[in-house]
């Protein structure tokens, strides 16, 4: 078996899943997922005023991918900066859903086949999942260089390295994800740095070909 992370190897052992279990980490092409020459452009492309600071999401919208976090974080970086938005790229849950387009500034997208457009316009991304494996779409974004902020999940909390390619924060917290959102809005260098940083980890640990080269070594022994 092909298995994201050592600890869903763990967990199909304790449910009695007694076949022999490999850890394939999960690859990104970053030819298809690359940084943006002009952000503002991908912004105007999708209908976002430039001057906008976009925190975004991709991925379901299900209770827990836990939105509402990131909701709560972003109506309080708000008061402070009008010309904030939230753009959450997916579909789901419809109370969740009904829930971000109640509050001002949100965009909820639904589902698209291309994110890279979407991923370009975002200064900042968030994730505030409960639970996760890998993070794919964490991968993607960090590819695109943008500066990442993350809870303490699955794989994450391994290749995220806090302050140096993304930001770490416990579940259920929109005050800490709020003060990092605000350390990003106010330096640019940093978020330059971070996403910078954030692209290398995914060349030299998740790369897609790297990925495909291991699939093909362990079917090769069987």
């Amino acid at each position: 078996l092909f298995v994201p992370t050592k600890e869903v190897a763990e967990k199909l052992s304790e449910h009695g899943v007694r076949a022999k279990k490999v850890v394939m980490p999960l690859g990104v092409d970053f030819e298809t997922f690359f940084p943006v020459g002009v952000k503002s452009t991908a912004k105007l492309e999708i209908g976002i005023d430039p001057s906008h600071f976009v925190i975004g999401y991709v991925g379901r919208i299900g209770h827990e991918k836990d939105l509402k976090t990131i909701l709560r974080a972003y109506i309080r970086v708000k008061r402070k900066y009008e010309n904030v938005r939230l753009l959450i790229v997916g579909d789901g849950v419809e109370s969740v859903k009904r829930l971000l387009l109640s509050k001002q500034g949100v965009i909820v997208t639904g589902s698209k086949d291309n994110v890279v457009t979407y991923l370009h316009a975002m200064d900042a991304y968030v994730l505030a999942s409960l639970t996760e494996t890998t993070s794919l779409s964490t991968l993607e974004a960090m590819a695109c260089e943008l500066p990442v902020i993350v809870t303490k999940v699955g794989l994450a909390k391994e290749y995220i390295k806090h302050g140096v390619n993304g930001y770490l924060f416990d579940k259920k917290d929109p005050y800490t994800l709020y003060r990092y959102i605000l350390m990003l809005i106010n330096d640019p260098v940093l978020c330059l740095k971070l996403g910078r940083n954030a692209r290398k980890t995914v060349i030299e640990k998740f790369s897609w070909q790297n990925t495909v080269d291991k699939i093909k070594e362990e079917l090769d022994k069987v």
